[in-house]
């Protein structure tokens, strides 16, 4: 693997805290990911 690269979807949690909420693979594919969060269930 010459050059992985990953999208990272982040929220701000709170001031000094940043929350990571998805790290994807570029390949991935994004429809099916997005809004499947545990808090959208």
């Amino acid at each position: 693997m010459k050059r992985p690269i990953h999208i990272l979807y982040y929220r701000v949690a709170t001031p000094n805290l940043i929350e990571v909420v998805r790290v994807l693979h570029e390949r991935t594919q994004l429809s099916g990911h997005l809004g499947a969060g545990p808090e959208d269930k």
